[in-house]
């Protein structure tokens, strides 16, 4: 368990000083731009440059919504994933990623579903024992 929350921090952590690094290599190349043309140009060429650390930040942010998903055992379809070159992580795209969250959330309603099912009936059983009991005394 600690572990877990551990693990948790470290990630946040991390996501943290990634976009604290990519929103100050961003800032370092427009800071020079004189007009809209060399604003343009410096945008790409910051992109290109933190292209690897915007991608393993989405992959971590992604990456708890996927492991709920796999304990599920449910897959998520190509169509959601980005398309990227070999040395980055995979990631999902923005449809993905709502696609992701809502069967998430759909799998959540189907478990706390399959327990109402479960608890409502035998809590009837306990009282109607409890109140037969009380009535036979």
């Amino acid at each position: 368990m600690f572990r877990a929350i551990k693990d948790e921090h470290a990630r946040r952590k991390q996501i943290r000083e990634l976009d604290a690094y990519i929103d100050n290599v961003f800032d370092e190349e427009v800071k020079t731009a004189k007009n809209n043309q060399e604003v343009g140009e410096a945008y790409s060429r910051a992109h290109s440059m933190v292209e690897e650390a915007m991608n393993e930040r989405d992959h971590l942010r992604q990456k708890p919504w996927l492991s709920r998903l796999n304990k599920e055992g449910v897959l998520v379809p190509k169509v959601y994933w980005e398309e990227h070159y070999e040395y980055l992580k995979p990631t999902l795209n923005s449809t993905g990623e709502v696609w992701v969250r809502g069967e998430y959330r759909r799998l959540w309603r189907m478990n706390i579903e399959f327990w109402f099912k479960l608890v409502v009936p035998l809590l009837a059983l306990v009282l109607s024992i409890i109140a037969l009991v009380k009535k036979s005394r």
